[in-house]
């Protein structure tokens, strides 16, 4: 519905791109000459782009795709698992978010909601198990952020406010919701929360299961900022709309 939004990703020799399409869901492409390297799977597209996690040692390509969250073999495509989640309209935007404890976090908006899901190896295989899901708590764009075992993130803003949430990872429970906050994305960087929202302020936070306490904040840009921050250094790049800026944090 509003054209090709995955980012592609570089592992090894090969970039892999999520395509979408019998017998070529995710195609693999040789850096030096373009070739491809390989193509597998039949599942169609959505917005989401893929991450390389590894389980208990070894390597996975993760993908959220139409009707699934899925893992493959980056070296070859093969398939290693997968669990269903469906967003209606294939609108599934968030990247999926992996956990130091084998932990798997999906969420979209549309009738999506959330999912964790915990990934085992067992000798060359990799079981899936669902911890939990909600449809109660639905990441519509943007990113979430782990820090220790509480997961922050915007949930929704699809026709209502979006609401800045913490959430137990391996529970699901609710440590609290936050309105004063329109939708946000984050950065983790020197035990603190950079937080942007999309009106544009620029926050610096230390959350915790209890509350989200802010220390610094500064009304930076104007024209919807949905875009996560990205952090070289001490030195903070951020957007929306209309403007890029480069912020010294130091």
């Amino acid at each position: 519905m509003y054209g090709y939004a995955s980012s592609p990703i570089a592992y090894r020799n090969m970039v892999i791109v999520p395509v979408g399409g019998r017998g070529k869901a995710v195609m693999a492409f040789d850096q030096a000459t373009g070739k491809v390297a390989w193509q597998k799977n039949d599942y169609a597209n959505t917005y989401s782009s893929p991450i390389v996690i590894t389980v208990d040692g070894l390597e996975q390509l993760v993908l959220l795709m139409d009707g699934f969250v899925f893992g493959v073999n980056p070296l070859n495509g093969d398939l290693q698992w997968q669990v269903p989640f469906k967003a209606d309209y294939s609108i599934a935007v968030a990247t999926p978010m992996w956990g130091p404890d084998n932990l798997l976090f999906v969420s979209s908006e549309y009738g999506g909601g959330s999912k964790m899901i915990e990934l085992r190896r067992n000798g060359t295989q990799t079981t899936a198990t669902e911890l939990w899901s909600s449809n109660r708590l639905r990441l519509h764009h943007g990113n979430a952020m782990r820090v220790g075992g509480v997961i922050y993130f915007s949930s929704g803003g699809k026709g209502s406010q979006a609401i800045l949430s913490a959430v137990d990872a391996r529970s699901g429970t609710i440590h609290w919701q936050e309105r004063s906050i329109e939708k946000a994305t984050f950065v983790w960087a020197d035990q603190k929360l950079i937080t942007l929202d999309q009106d544009g302020n620029l926050m610096i936070a230390h959350p915790s299961p209890q509350g989200f306490k802010i220390s610094a904040k500064a009304p930076l840009l104007t024209n919807l900022s949905w875009t996560p921050p990205a952090l070289v250094g001490t030195r903070l790049y951020i957007r929306d709309r209309r403007s890029l800026m480069a912020v010294d944090l130091s």
